[in-house]
């Protein structure tokens, strides 16, 4: 039986990177670029298509006016699309955003708001109230995302048709660029923005290798929301760091999770 790698040793086998989400995602995809990384009750993507589809996402925000150091929020379930957001904010030096979709539109005008986001991102069920609260901001629905096709190829046409023919040059983030806003709960006060960098993302993710001891290829369950920092840092963010793959669903449902868990299992 073969000894499991320690933390250092799984962090040692992909090549370096700078410190940034864009370098660990090239890093993973120099190594296992034709592996799984997205599974469960949503498309399936391998590496290399995440990180492609990222690319076009950021030509696409760019061309509707995003820029280095812009917000960029999210109003959505836990779908595919949410975690190529987030790659494609790293790509652009923007900054992600993500909202509990079961807010009020006050909860969710209060925090646009504050943010000032550039362009908000919504699921067709919220965005009604999201322009009912945007402020101006652009909003589109993750059907004009390629939320409609069948499968990650699909959704690379489609995004690649929507951010045009014309190559747009992006920016190169910098390790101390912020990356993720994460609203906290407002149990005592209104939410509070709490700004995450770059680095901050990454070390956090690769730190969750030596928490659990995760080795490459690893099967990560994640049931809960995008908009809550476990979810996000950990096991998204831990399923890239260990070149593993991120098993996830729309919600939790108790009747489904011996399917995801047994998704998870150890393979032999």
């Amino acid at each position: 039986m073969q000894m499991p790698l320690t933390p250092l040793e799984v962090l040692q086998s992909f090549p370096p990177h700078d410190d940034t989400l864009p370098g660990l995602l090239h890093s993973r995809c120099i190594r296992c670029g034709d592996a799984e990384w997205l599974a469960g009750e949503i498309r399936p993507w391998r590496y290399a298509q995440a990180r492609q589809a990222s690319l076009y996402l950021a030509c696409l925000l760019q061309a509707r006016g995003v820029a280095r150091g812009d917000r960029i929020a999210l109003v959505s379930l836990n779908s595919d699309l949410s975690a190529l957001l987030l790659l494609a904010s790293g790509q652009l030096g923007a900054v992600f955003v993500p909202i509990n979709p079961a807010f009020t539109k006050q909860e969710i005008g209060y925090i646009l708001n504050h943010c000032e986001p550039t362009v908000v991102v919504a699921q067709p069920d919220h965005a009604a109230r999201v322009r009912d609260a945007a402020a101006g901001a652009c909003v589109l629905e993750t059907t004009e995302l390629g939320d409609t096709a069948q499968d990650a190829p699909a959704v690379l046409a489609a995004l690649r048709a929507a951010a045009g023919e014309t190559s747009h040059s992006l920016a190169t983030p910098a390790p101390d660029d912020p990356l993720v806003i994460i609203y906290t709960s407002g149990t005592t006060g209104l939410p509070k923005g709490v700004v995450h960098s770059q680095r901050n993302f990454v070390w956090a993710a690769e730190a969750f290798i030596e928490r659990l001891h995760l080795q490459p290829g690893e099967r990560l369950l994640a049931i809960l929301p995008f908009f809550h920092i476990n979810a996000l840092f950990y096991s998204l963010g831990g399923s890239l760091a260990c070149g593993g793959v991120l098993v996830t669903t729309p919600r939790f449902s108790p009747h489904a999770f011996g399917c995801w868990r047994n998704a998870t299992a150890p393979r032999n």
